[in-house]
């Protein structure tokens, strides 16, 4: 379901879409065109079957998780590539396994690895920089068929700081030939639960284009509340995003499907975003697809937030 903000601007679509249950976890896949970009948002497992969670364990290592849940949701796609997430601004290259400390990853060899960012209320985004265009050379004569990928990790800190147009910066960088890009806006803390300080509020207007002004909203006898998935949208479109897809599904609002660091505290586990190249991905298996956005033609620090 699209909301009229999306419809007053051509580059922002906003959706509303249940989750499917694939492989035990609730989650969202992003629809693309055949050989396109497929970014997956992945929340908990059904039931909230996770044992650790009932018996006061550490929740597993994340290199165990994020390797193992890539590879279960999508077996023919490279493998995972994480980092240890200190709400920055660093962008790193994506390799197979960890990459050290950062909150973005861009793959720029083709195959390389398969992106992927945690969070459990902060914003995660996925990006894909495509070959687009009626001048486009044809891909077999770029060299690079598959698009460029990118993930990235944004909580207040990293909106503040930069995290997103660094990434989409760096993902223009990576190739010449490659024009069209996407992103992709997975579940995160919404408006209707994100209450924050004045200072930070302000931090945060300061740091934003002049469309997103309005992302900060003021109620009477309460604190500021932001709405971390329209700051996103604006930050990216800012830098030269073509088109953005926010899925609205606050976390804390949904316990049963998605960790919330506000809404289950400390000991909250973590929800998972990847992107790989759908062709990369050809043969998975599914049980079913939730649609996060229309087809294209042309380990980590505590969550603060």
């Amino acid at each position: 379901m699209e909301s009229d903000r999306g419809k007053a601007l051509p580059w922002l679509e906003e959706l509303s879409v249940a989750p499917v249950v694939d492989q035990g976890f609730f989650l969202w896949r992003g629809v693309t065109q055949k050989d396109g970009a497929q970014p997956v948002f992945v929340g908990r497992l059904l039931d909230q079957a996770e044992p650790w969670a009932a018996t006061g364990e550490q929740r597993p290592p994340l290199e165990d998780f994020i390797p193992s849940v890539v590879a279960r949701l999508a077996p023919t796609a490279p493998p995972a590539a994480w980092l240890r997430q200190i709400h920055g601004a660093d962008v790193a290259e994506a390799q197979a396994g960890f990459c050290g400390a950062g909150d973005a990853l861009v793959a720029v060899a083709e195959g390389a690895a398969s992106p992927a960012v945690v969070t459990a209320d902060c914003v995660p985004v996925l990006l894909a920089l495509e070959l687009g265009g009626t001048d486009e050379p044809a891909a077999e004569d770029t060299g690079l068929a598959e698009p460029v990928l990118g993930a990235a990790h944004a909580g207040w800190r990293g909106l503040v700081a930069g995290v997103l147009p660094r990434v989409v910066d760096r993902l223009r960088e990576s190739s010449a030939t490659h024009r069209r890009l996407r992103a992709w806006v997975g579940p995160t803390i919404g408006p209707c639960c994100y209450e924050v300080d004045e200072e930070v509020a302000q931090q945060v207007i300061d740091s934003t284009p002049e469309g997103a002004r309005a992302s900060v909203s003021h109620r009477p006898k309460l604190k500021p509340h932001l709405d971390l998935p329209a700051v996103a949208a604006h930050q990216l479109h800012a830098a030269g995003v073509e088109e953005v897809t926010v899925l609205r599904t606050c976390t804390r609002c949904h316990p049963q499907q998605l960790w919330s660091y506000r809404g289950h505290g400390p000991r909250a586990g973590r929800n998972l975003a990847f992107i790989y190249s759908a062709d990369a991905g050809a043969g998975r298996a599914s049980t079913g697809q939730a649609d996060i956005g229309r087809a294209s033609t042309g380990p980590e620090a505590e969550e603060s937030a």
